[in-house]
């Protein structure tokens, strides 16, 4: 761009799809192929041959003498790189692209909500204190037949890590954007526990993305194991209901207008009946002085 020699100039530069490239997936992909191969394969485990040394660097390229020795080393190279790509790739793959889902939600700001989102999510149905009755208000409740879906396709990400071999109930973990800060890796990334009862009913959620699905038609036990289930991710902000949920004060709240409506008319219906005493008194007041 043009600037002016004399003057200060602002230079905003927007990038787009950053570290998304084919090699970014192989930084992370091939490391984790080869690792594997090295556990599986015994091939991996070989020694290269001895006097390698002497036959491959700067002053060993252009050797005449060296050039069998040197295509033989290329040939086993290419057969290891082979069997690298035919066996260890695959396995690793979804795990490298998991890793850096992994880097992109923690780069991503939260989800910006609309008005209507902002509705059916937490945001705006979650309970707030009411200074003016002096209690807890905006009460809302899940209930079996509520239709919810996630809020964003990639708000969520569950991703298997490596725990050394250790229990693989504690190796699955869920990665979400929306308590991400504002400002730029501010924070850790938020991370959810899961267990393996869960993760049919997780893998709904994302396979029926963007259509809307109902709390008791989730693959777990128990309604209560449902309801529990989507709670949790509704809390984090991680999933929106079809529409707004009823408030369940607004019930206690009619309740509390039909008692005090009864309250009034037992105080009316009282002091009838004092005005009806006090009338009956002075009648007989007045009876006993004519006398």
């Amino acid at each position: 761009g043009y600037t002016l020699d004399d003057a200060h100039s602002l230079h905003l530069t927007v990038s787009c799809y950053q570290q998304h490239t084919w090699g970014d997936l192989f930084k992370i992909l091939l490391p984790k192929a080869v690792d594997y191969a090295m556990n599986t394969n015994v091939k991996f485990r070989r020694g290269v041959p001895i006097g390698y040394l002497n036959h491959f660097g700067l002053i060993h390229n252009t050797n005449k003498l060296a050039m069998k020795k040197r295509a033989k080393f290329h040939a086993t190279c290419h057969r290891l790189l082979d069997e690298l790509l035919r066996e260890s790739v695959p396995i690793q793959m979804d795990n490298s692209v998991d890793e850096m889902a992994q880097k992109f939600m923690h780069d991503a700001l939260p989800p910006m909500l609309t008005a209507e989102e902002q509705l059916t999510t937490i945001q705006e149905q979650g309970e707030r204190w009411n200074s003016d009755l002096n209690r807890v208000s905006n009460v809302v409740e899940l209930q079996p037949d509520s239709r919810v879906r996630l809020l964003r396709r990639h708000c969520l990400r569950v991703v298997e890590q490596d725990n050394g071999g250790e229990n693989d109930e504690d190796n699955i973990v869920a990665y979400y954007t929306t308590d991400n800060a504002r400002v730029y890796h501010d924070r850790p990334l938020s991370t959810l526990g899961v267990d393996k009862e869960t993760l049919p009913a997780l893998e709904v959620l994302f396979t029926s993305y963007p259509e809307y699905v109902s709390i008791d038609s989730l693959p777990l036990t128990t309604i209560e194991d449902k309801i529990a289930f989507v709670s949790t991710l509704y809390e984090k902000g991680l999933v929106r209901t079809e529409y707004e949920l009823a408030h369940s004060d607004d019930e206690d709240e009619e309740g509390d207008e039909s008692d005090s409506d009864d309250d009034d008319d037992d105080d009316e219906e009282e002091e009838e009946e004092e005005n009806g005493l006090v009338s009956k008194r002075q009648k007989v007041r007045n009876e006993s002085t004519d006398n």
